[in-house]
């Protein structure tokens, strides 16, 4: 009896052992979970050195073997022993820092100087990224996939940044502290404009005299410039009309013309057009300080814009009055939210003149001044709206002669409505575009979000950005014509980063982001998950900054990429070859034999370098000529026939050639005997008939 009356003890006992064994068990499993979590780190990171270095260390077509998975046995092994290598010299800086902090602390405190290490240096992990997109191509092969690499370093980079320690924030109140603090940002931002102005107008001149340039548009530009300075406002002799009207309304061009004084050349509007757009460092800063209340990221952002891939696409593809409205909508937005309503309304009738177009994005600033909630913005909202509406209706209907939204309705016009022909079957202009969307959504869905290289587009343009115009609210309305256009649109180039169109999206993208940012910062949103805000915007600059650099690196000018172009054409990147400098000397050898006021002749590559006088035409417009300048390539085969009749006749003398490149002088007496050869070779058609 006894013995049965203790069996409950007994398991009691057992239950409560097994229990504290589980406990024990259970705590000795955490410290070993712990431990591993702690020690799995830096080996995680000597695996991204090691790598790294051993891919360093060998010659180029090593990585292209790794990424398949074939290196040979013997590389392994090398890269297992980089690996290893890579492994104790972290275990060393673990070491010293914990023996530092002991020494600082009195005490050791492994565990929380491995917390700390370990989050410092997760940017590490991004160098493998690196190595991978130093891959020669692989920025064409897989746009997509770069894109994703570039922004998962930059996140990586910028998750490392957030857990950096705070700089205690040092307040230097003094009248001469701040006076040198301005000095010296200035001089930073002039450096920036210099060193942006410098540079890209170097890579638009090299490309110009490789001869990568065109007539269209280089050639229409110089040329308006050279009619405009002599009397005749955007008179271009290549098109229709005689006039820029028939496809742009661009009188701001008129304004510029007297720079053409200096150099009346080509190269003059590609240093204009670099110089111009240089400048908007000065409004993104501004922008940024005034917002974020941080000179640092209004720095941030100015170098961000320099390094932009869009700006650089925009900026080298020829000239474009387009592009001129980049830096003009970054000081209207500023002095709009600043409040300075006369510097405002100037900027924004230099917008007006920019081009035809250009009133209609202007609305959409006009909008978001009146959705913004200020009353002070509001005050601006209709004229700005009303202003800009009546100056596009008085161009089309009284200036342009194609008065529809596309250019359309004239013979004399350039129809624009092709851009979207997916999207207007029927050619029925703006009302066949509406149609389309109101009746097949599911179409238009696929011709935009469904088409990767409008998603690529979206990415190129945001990411450099951290998505922050995304969240900018009620500003974001100033985005929405530039987007549908280029959502819209079945012409390539309007929705790709290495034309003039990307300067519709991208300049107001620039200004609303320090808006972005602040309203993140200031909501409670990141508190509520946790996150301190300070080291939250500090990160996303630094993920800007290195993004950036990294999509530049791959898609931008700055470095050379197999990506990047000058519009349709490989960007030439100075210093050009022998053969290339040779080829343009001759060029302008021939050129110096043209006088001043003679009319010429032209194909598409030669135009640009003859522009420059009153009477130029393409040789298929068959206009009266005194010289043909020609890339005889590029002569299309109706006009071939002619032109080898000409050359047969003695009509046209050969003066000088380089290979397919030709200057001929035109004899005007000898053209009945080319008319005689024609009617030769239309009897001879007959008979063979």
């Amino acid at each position: 009896m006894p013995h049965a009356m203790s069996e409950p003890g007994i398991v009691r006992r057992s239950f409560a052992r097994a229990a504290s064994a589980v406990r024990w068990t259970g705590s000795r499993l955490a410290v070993l979970g712990s431990a591993v979590d702690l020690t799995i780190w830096p080996a995680v990171y000597a695996v991204a050195i090691g790598v790294s270095l051993w891919l360093i260390s060998q010659k180029d077509g090593i990585l292209k073997s790794y990424l398949a998975n074939k290196v040979p046995h013997e590389g392994r092994l090398q890269t297992a022993m980089w690996v290893g290598g890579s492994f104790l010299a972290i275990l060393l800086i673990y070491f010293a820092v914990v023996v530092i902090d002991r020494w600082r602390k009195g005490r050791f405190d492994n565990r929380a100087v491995f917390e700390r290490l370990n989050t410092w240096l997760r940017g590490l992990l991004a160098l493998p990224i690196v190595m991978v997109l130093a891959q020669v191509g692989v920025e064409k092969s897989d746009p997509l996939w770069t894109m994703f690499l570039a922004t998962l370093a930059g996140v990586l980079i910028a998750a490392s940044a957030y857990s950096w320690p705070l700089s205690e924030k040092r307040r230097f109140d003094s009248p001469r502290a701040e006076t040198i603090r301005r000095l010296m940002t200035g001089l930073l931002l002039v450096g920036l404009w210099a060193g942006y102005g410098y540079l890209l107008t170097r890579l638009a001149i090299s490309h110009h005299h490789a001869l990568n340039t065109r007539t269209a548009d280089l050639g229409y530009y110089d040329n308006i410039f050279y009619q405009s300075l002599h009397g005749r406002p955007l008179g271009c002799s290549f098109v229709k009309g005689g006039n820029h009207a028939s496809a742009h309304f661009d009188p701001i061009l008129v304004l510029l013309s007297p720079l053409y004084l200096i150099y009346d050349h080509a190269e003059t509007l590609l240093t204009l057009q670099s110089v111009w757009l240089g400048a908007g460092v000065i409004p993104i800063y501004l922008i940024a300080k005034r917002k974020l209340e941080s000179r640092s990221a209004g720095l941030t952002l100015a170098f961000v814009y320099t390094m932009y891939p869009a700006l650089h696409g925009t900026n080298l593809y020829e000239f474009h009055s387009l592009t001129l409205i980049t830096p003009l909508v970054l000081w209207a937005v500023y002095f709009l939210e600043e409040g300075h309503i006369k510097r405002y309304a100037v900027t924004i009738l230099l917008l007006l003149l920019c081009r035809e177009d250009v009133p209609l994005m202007v609305c959409f600033i006009g909008a978001y001044a009146f959705i913004s909630g200020d009353k002070k913005l509001r005050r601006v909202a209709i004229p700005t709206i009303v202003v800009a509406f009546l100056y596009f209706v008085v161009v089309k209907v009284f200036v342009m002669p194609g008065s529809g939204m596309m250019n359309e309705g004239s013979k004399q016009a350039y129809s624009y409505q092709y851009y979207f022909r997916d999207m207007i079957p029927q050619r029925k202009g703006i009302t066949g575009l509406g149609l389309t969307l109101l009746s097949n959504p599911m179409f238009v869905l696929r011709k935009t979000l469904g088409n990767p290289q409008k998603i690529l587009y979206l990415l190129q343009l945001f990411v450099p950005l951290a998505l922050f115009p995304l969240v900018a609210k009620r500003a974001r309305v100033m985005m929405v014509y530039g987007l549908l256009v280029a959502m819209l649109a079945s012409r390539k180039p309007v929705f790709q980063i290495h034309f003039q169109y990307a300067a519709m999206v991208f300049p107001f993208a620039f200004a609303i982001t320090p808006r972005g940012m602040q309203r993140l910062r200031d909501s409670d949103r990141l508190s509520a998950l946790g996150i301190d805000s300070r080291r939250f915007m500090r990160a996303c600059l630094i993920f800007m900054l290195v993004g950036t650099a990294i999509i530049s690196w791959k898609f931008g000018a700055l470095v050379d990429n197999t990506s990047f172009r000058g519009g349709f054409m490989r960007l030439a990147r100075p210093p050009l070859s022998q053969g290339t400098q040779k080829r343009w000397q001759h060029i302008k050898k021939m050129v110096d034999r043209i006088p001043p006021g003679a009319r010429v002749a032209v194909t598409g590559r030669t135009g640009p370098q003859v522009s420059n006088r009153q009477h130029v035409y393409f040789l298929r417009q068959r206009k009266r000529a005194d010289y043909v300048f020609v890339d005889e390539r590029q002569i299309k085969k109706k006009t071939k026939k002619l032109h080898d009749r000409r050359k047969q006749s003695k009509e046209l003398i050969e003066l000088d050639r380089y290979r397919t490149y030709a200057l001929f002088r035109v004899d005007p007496s000898k053209r009945a005997a080319t008319k005689k050869l024609a009617s030769k070779a239309k009897k001879a058609a007959k008979k063979k008939a």
